[in-house]
């Protein structure tokens, strides 16, 4: 498997915003008991999530070109986001 920083944050990314979605969806099953779409959802994007941890070179090769690093960048501060907390004053 190619390891360079930018597939180790690829990967992260995937997988946590995978996650983070499943987490949100079985919030979402317990609040409509009777929607059955939301108990789906959140099973299957958490084995989306183990196969995301998991990515093959073939399929990190074609998703390079989509990935510039930009979530490690959102989470690195406001300092470089859109600029949204310079207007916060504390």
């Amino acid at each position: 498997m190619i390891e360079d920083e930018n597939t180790i944050d690829c990967i992260d990314s995937l997988v946590f915003g995978l996650n983070r979605t499943a987490e949100w969806r079985k919030k979402m099953a317990i609040r409509y008991p009777s929607d059955p779409r939301n108990a789906r959802a959140a099973e299957c994007l958490s084995r989306l999530a183990i196969e995301a941890a998991g990515l093959c070179d073939d399929a990190w090769l074609k998703m390079q070109p989509h990935y510039g690093g930009w979530a490690k960048q959102a989470m690195a501060g406001s300092d470089q986001s859109s600029g949204v907390g310079r207007w916060i004053s504390t």
